[in-house]
């Protein structure tokens, strides 16, 4: 499986960015996020999840990718995201979620002209990703992955996120075509 960040501009168009980015929700108090199939319709989500899946998978060559967890991410100012990985404590550790083994954020607006701050971090790779709308970054749970995102400085910043599998026990959201 590649180490490397997978990043890919335009993965949706502007029009859809917008579009999704108008969906207004109020995430519970505490939370950046809900799941995303309550804020759009099952078909484009499915699709979108798919074509996220197929992308991944053949990045990070591992074979069908089962989504676990698809959700609409909304930070406003002064929200942000310690350093953590998806499978892993910081020490290495399995942590709650430990059978996740890909993370997808797809941005739907962008670093700069809709929000400040809110970059998305990798701390042991040292490398920063500023968003863009339609940017589709990946990358592995793993504790080599850690990640924050500083607080948001002014605006909202909008994303769907993704956790991906290669257990079929746990997809939650929608199955790889063909599964």
């Amino acid at each position: 499986m590649r180490d490397d960040i997978l990043l890919v501009d335009g993965f949706l168009d502007a029009a859809t960015c917008e579009r999704l980015a108008g969906v207004d929700f109020d995430p519970a108090p505490g939370r950046h996020d809900q799941p995303a199939a309550g804020l759009m319709p099952q078909g484009e989500l499915d699709d979108i999840v798919h074509r996220v899946s197929e992308q991944l998978g053949q990045w990070f060559e591992t074979g069908p990718l089962f989504c676990d967890y698809a959700a609409a991410s909304k930070s406003t100012t002064g929200m942000g995201h310690v350093e953590h990985a998806d499978a892993e404590t910081l020490e290495g550790e399995p942590n709650h979620c430990p059978w996740r083994t890909v993370t997808a954020m797809l941005y739907l607006n962008s670093y700069g002209t809709d929000f400040g701050g809110g970059v998305l971090h990798f701390t042991r790779l040292g490398q920063v990703v500023e968003p863009t709308a339609g940017l589709l970054v990946g990358f592995r749970c793993d504790g080599a992955h850690t990640h924050e995102v500083p607080a948001v400085q002014w605006g909202t910043r909008r994303a769907l996120a993704f956790w991906f599998t290669t257990d079929p026990a746990w997809a939650g959201v929608v199955s790889p075509k063909g599964a």
